[in-house]
Parts: structure tokens; sequence; C-alpha cells
């Protein structure tokens, strides 16, 4: 799986598993992210599988002070 930053297109990272479950740490928050999927073994590589994700933004700058929503029973 490699993993390309949405607004360049710089590689961020390259992850290997024998398994089909990836994680990757250390992505700075509140970015896009081009993914490209795909296998390879002796025979060769498949296509790739393009995939978006993004990070969430840091909890501090997601919050805002609002009013409570109330809530009426009927």
């Amino acid at each position: 799986m490699e993993v390309y930053d949405a607004v360049t297109q710089n590689l961020v990272t390259n992850v290997t598993s024998r398994v089909p479950v990836f994680t990757i740490n250390g992505l700075e928050s509140g970015l896009g992210f081009d993914i490209s999927l795909y296998a390879a073994n002796a025979k060769g590589r498949s296509d790739t599988v393009p995939l978006h994700a993004y990070t969430s933004k840091a909890a501090e700058k997601r919050t805002a002070h609002t009013k409570p929503t109330r809530f009426i029973t009927l």
C-alpha cells in the first residue's frame, strides 16, 4: 500500500503486510491522502485500487462552544 499526500502527491509511506490489515502511524492531522492498494507476489503485481482517506483534525480545533440541545419528551 502506498500513501500519497493528496495535495502534493508526494509519497508519505509505503506499507507492506502479509495479511490485508494495514496500520499507519504518525500522519499529520487534518490532511487528505490518496492511497494505492495492491497485491504483489512472485507472479507480479495486481492492478491498484485507488482510495482516498483523511485524518481528523485535532480535537481542540473541532470543538466549539454551542448552546446545549434541549430534548422534549412527548
